[in-house]
């Protein structure tokens, strides 16, 4: 009963990563901070959950989740001091949602 509940919040997680990218990358708002904004929430929110989802001594994952949280935090300080629409950083963004979930999964 209980891993039904986790596919089910997994599955949650996934249609809100697909929702925050098809939104991120849609033309009304490439220019909008919200977004982006919104999508580094997520994902260190998805960080968060891989890092407290470890056991004390899997110090090399735990480290990598902190490395894809802090990954799209670099993505969206790109995208501030740019002050445009960056795809570069969008292109960070996305990766590490992807490398969020593969490390939730996996």
């Amino acid at each position: 009963m209980a891993l039904g509940v986790l596919f089910v919040f997994y599955l949650i997680l996934i249609s809100v990563a697909v929702i925050l990218q098809f939104l991120l990358y849609k033309s009304k708002y490439k220019s909008s901070n919200g977004i982006f904004i919104i999508n580094m929430l997520f994902v260190i929110l998805l960080a968060y959950i891989a890092y407290t989802a470890l056991p004390e001594n899997y110090t090399i994952q735990k480290s990598i989740a902190i490395f894809w949280a802090s990954f799209a935090v670099l993505a969206v300080v790109l995208k501030l001091i740019t002050g445009k629409s960056s795809v570069v950083s969008r292109v960070i963004l996305s990766l590490s949602i992807i490398g969020s979930f593969l490390q939730l999964y996996f």
